[in-house]
């Protein structure tokens, strides 16, 4: 275990269904979904049905100290944006206010959102997430009815990104592409930090497409640089085994969420993904 790791059970709320991951000594194992309803996009009313659902159907956990919980929550939810802060000595204060602008354009919230900013005073941007209150209630008071201690609330792409560290420590840049159930992010980065952000890209098919994705956006950032590439992924995916992958491959790490295994040997990963589960 990466020492600065830490190892508890990870509620995932995405765009398309709630997942229950517990922790495991190879990763984490899917124990529980409950999918959305709606069609036309999830509902705070539907969101806490389906937490409770997945905490009911994924048991009880084993101990004490397995009751804490990261709740991760994807862009759908909690929309992440990499944004330009104009003086490069700007406050913590004037760049959580242009954020709470720029988020308030683009989503119209109905009460305040509830910030979080990586910024280092000198930088020319900064990377920002705004969580509703409401998602966040309607999480949280279902993880206590379920006798669950919430240890963070956390945007899904800022979890990953601190627990994965590791895979970015041999190099001093590169990019780094997440993957959400709607969506992926690409991210490109240096020295540790995020500095350009696309948190709209589509969900990508096999490795080559990722390398593809990641090229174009190089030539739109203007990165000249042909920099190593991680993607991480939360389930297997067999299409990353085809041929048309071997070249593109020699730049990417691949890595996975998921512990080592089978749809036919976790049911709710069967549940959740059907089409691979033959």
């Amino acid at each position: 275990m990466w020492p600065l790791e830490h190892r508890r059970d990870v509620l995932r709320v995405g765009r398309d269904s709630v997942e229950l991951w517990r922790d495991s000594t190879p990763g984490l194992t899917l124990q529980a979904v409950a999918n959305f309803e709606c069609a036309g996009g999830p509902q705070p009313a539907d969101l806490e049905r389906c937490v409770a659902q997945a905490l009911r159907e994924g048991g009880a956990p084993g101990g004490r100290s397995a009751r804490r919980i990261d709740v991760v929550i994807e862009s759908a939810w909690l929309p992440a944006m990499a944004f330009d802060v104009g003086a490069p000595l700007s406050t913590r204060g004037r760049v959580e206010s242009l954020l709470r602008h720029r988020m308030g354009e683009l989503h119209e919230p109905r009460e305040p959102f509830e910030l979080r900013v990586d910024y280092c005073a000198g930088d020319g941007h900064a990377l920002g997430y705004a969580l509703a209150p409401a998602v966040r209630r309607a999480v949280i008071a279902q993880l206590v009815a379920a006798d669950r201690r919430v240890a963070s609330v956390q945007p899904a792409f800022a979890w990953g990104w601190a627990r994965l560290a590791r895979h970015r420590r041999r190099n001093v840049a590169g990019w780094w592409s997440w993957s959400e159930q709607d969506r992926s992010i690409v991210a490109h980065w240096r020295a540790g930090r995020v500095v350009t952000l696309n948190a709209g890209a589509v969900l990508f098919d096999g490795t080559a497409d990722i390398v593809r994705a990641v090229d174009f956006e190089a030539i739109c950032r203007g990165v000249l640089e042909d920099l190593a590439v991680v993607h991480v992924d939360w389930h297997r995916d067999a299409r990353s085994n085809r041929a048309d992958d071997l070249d593109a491959g020699s730049r990417l790490t691949h890595v996975l969420m998921a512990a080592p295994t089978t749809p036919a040997d976790t049911p709710a990963l069967a549940k959740a993904h059907p089409t691979s589960a033959a």
